[in-house]
């Protein structure tokens, strides 16, 4: 497995938090448990969603504490149908073990290509986050006496 350095991004530019991941909008389950059951669908939308929100990608795709096939099929769900990541996990629990091991290895996989193109870039980027605010030239001075 190819590792990546962790990347910070402020969360109000995380397109995931934009576009109400978190809030409390709800879509109707019914309609999420189809759209996660054909796997096709559910599948598509995780391949996009990886490309269409790379600041949010970027800030939890790196990020190893997180579980990243979790988020990434939250953020399909969110992405395509507007789902909430708390209905996201509600649903989830409902579905089939098979649909579930499937949704999985496509997730990873997802997630396995996403690295690997983003490889070059994450490292170009590494100074992103806070980092990003330091200026080069300007040093504190201690005035000791």
């Amino acid at each position: 497995m190819l590792e990546v350095k962790r990347v910070y991004t402020p969360y109000w530019e995380w397109e995931d938090w934009i576009n109400g991941m978190y809030g409390d909008l709800l879509i109707d389950q019914d309609e999420l448990l189809r759209f996660m059951s054909d796997l096709n669908k559910f599948g598509s939308a995780m391949q996009e969603v990886s490309n269409e929100w790379p600041r949010a990608m970027l800030n939890s795709l790196t990020n190893k504490s997180i579980n990243r096939v979790a988020f990434l099929g939250q953020c399909g769900c969110c992405y395509k149908i507007g789902a909430t990541a708390k209905q996201t996990k509600s649903a989830w629990k409902l579905l089939t073990n098979d649909t579930r091991t499937k949704a999985n290895i496509i997730a990873q996989q997802i997630i396995d290509r996403w690295t690997i193109q983003h490889m070059q870039e994450l490292e170009n980027t590494k100074k992103l986050g806070k980092n990003d605010a330091t200026k080069v030239g300007y040093q504190m001075k201690l005035h000791l006496k």
